[in-house]
């Protein structure tokens, strides 16, 4: 014991409790307390560690005391998730409270449903009811303190706050994403196709991208109210997000005169959409507001909760029969409403409207 020493070079590869010719026994102190503060963990928890670290706390031998010392009170920190450190050891003294919070927060996340744990194990390769030193260490490292990086909503950890691991939001969007799967294959083609994403193949990397680019969404335009477009009082709720890719199905179903004709008005070409053209048709279509009350003062193609593209369409083939007219007729026009035909953009097609053209009666 007295000239242990630190084989795997854990720390400096020479003797754990003999420095400088000097037995000093405070580490092997501060070891021991370490222990006793686990071997009070609850049965559930002592279960999970040892099933993860085949250490069995409460029959420790010297293998299984290395062991410990080894792998989980000087574990590090080896891709500086969170200071480069060692996770259970600072400024000298061992704290098993993170440790513990781990396990707690893998307690709940075993407690998911099959479908949410096989999910998860899709995208991190990681099997909840199968960890092992490894897989945890990539629990800790890729998920538990995974970081909203870009600031999306804080910039912090998106599920470890004020010293707690919260499950909550990840089963959320683990839960959203169930819901996205068991959209049709047009769906789901649609939605690859504008955000890179494959729903049917999702990775580390996607599932962040879906997390900052879809799932928290934010209406930054103020369009409908200035808050995230999916997600609302703590729930995501993904029916918005179908209904546009239905709408936007709908729309691209359309003759390729009316899609020329959209694209020349909005800038935005329905066969090759992205997700800066996305949100602008989102913003500029989708939710385009009867601003001046020319009908009702709400929405023009949003009803009830369901996008109706059939006016719009209307419209498109109004304006292309418009279109088809004599120069002097279109030069009259145009010399009326301060509005060209041949050259349409969102602010006169708009004033198509305002002044009665498309809207005569209203």
């Amino acid at each position: 014991m007295l000239f242990a020493k630190d084989v795997k070079n854990i720390v400096d590869g020479g003797y754990w409790y003999f420095k400088n010719g000097v037995f000093d026994m405070t580490q092997l102190k501060a070891e021991l307390d370490a222990i006793i503060v686990m071997k009070a963990w609850s049965a559930e928890e002592k279960n999970l560690f040892k099933s993860i670290f085949a250490i069995d706390l409460d029959a420790l031998n010297v293998t299984t005391f290395t062991d410990l010392i080894n792998t989980v009170l000087f574990a590090k920190d080896v891709k500086n998730i969170v200071d480069g450190g060692y996770w259970y050891f600072k400024n000298g003294v061992f704290d098993m409270t993170q440790l513990k919070a781990e396990l707690d927060a893998i307690i709940v996340m075993k407690a998911w449903s099959a479908e949410e744990k096989n999910l998860f194990k899709s995208i991190f390769a990681i099997d909840l009811d199968a960890l092992n030193v490894t897989t945890f260490t990539d629990l800790i490292n890729t998920v538990l303190f995974a970081k909203d990086v870009k600031n999306i909503v804080d910039g912090g950890y998106w599920y470890f706050k004020n010293g707690v691991f919260d499950m909550t939001q990840l089963k959320a969007e683990l839960d959203a994403i169930i819901v996205m799967k068991a959209w049709s294959a047009e769906e789901k083609n649609l939605f690859k196709s504008i955000f890179a994403i494959d729903l049917d193949a999702l990775n580390v990397t996607t599932f962040t991208d879906l997390i900052n680019t879809v799932l928290f969404a934010k209406d930054v335009k103020n369009i409908v109210d200035g808050g995230y477009w999916y997600f609302k009082n703590g729930v995501f709720d993904m029916t918005q997000l179908k209904a546009e890719l239905d709408a936007i199905i709908v729309m691209k179903a359309w003759s390729a005169e009316e899609k020329n004709l959209f694209k020349s008005i909005f800038a935005i070409d329905l066969d090759a959409l992205n997700v800066t053209t996305f949100t602008d048709l989102i913003n500029t279509v989708l939710f385009a507001k009867d601003v001046k009350n020319i009908v009702d003062g709400g929405y023009w193609y949003f009803k009830n909760g369901v996008f109706d593209m059939t006016q719009l369409k209307a419209e498109l083939d109004a304006i292309i029969v418009m279109k088809a007219w004599s120069a002097e007729e279109k030069n009259l026009f145009k010399s009326i409403f301060a509005i060209d035909l041949d050259a349409l953009n969102v602010t006169t097609f708009t004033d198509l409207y305002q002044h009665g053209a498309l809207c005569q009666g209203c």
